[in-house]
């Protein structure tokens, strides 16, 4: 039968410590790891009038990275861009027989 004596069991508990706090550390990063926050840009494009403007390209640029993303918009007018990530944007539209305002 293995005795241990006074060092010897502290050295385990040392151990025994260590394992179980880098467990709690990497369950921790993995889990914050997981987590990720988006936004999402969505309109209507309408001309002066107040008609909608089907086919119209919409372009949203991050102003830090120039990410850049185009959609069209739809027969109501309306354009989506889920799932971006949270930064500044700048959104242009354009249009074939338009003019740019902004």
């Amino acid at each position: 039968m293995a005795t241990f004596t006074q060092k010897g069991i502290s050295s385990i508990w040392l151990y025994w410590c260590l394992a179980l706090s880098l467990c709690i550390a990497s369950l921790a990063c993995s889990a914050g790891a997981q987590v990720q926050t988006t936004t999402s840009i969505t309109g209507i494009v309408s001309d002066p009038s107040g008609g909608v403007v089907p086919s119209a390209s919409v372009t949203v640029k991050e102003q830090n990275t120039g990410v850049t993303y185009v959609t069209t918009t739809d027969v109501g007018g309306s354009y989506s861009f889920p799932s971006l990530l949270p930064g500044i944007y700048t959104v242009t539209v354009t249009h074939p027989g338009s003019r740019r305002r902004l």
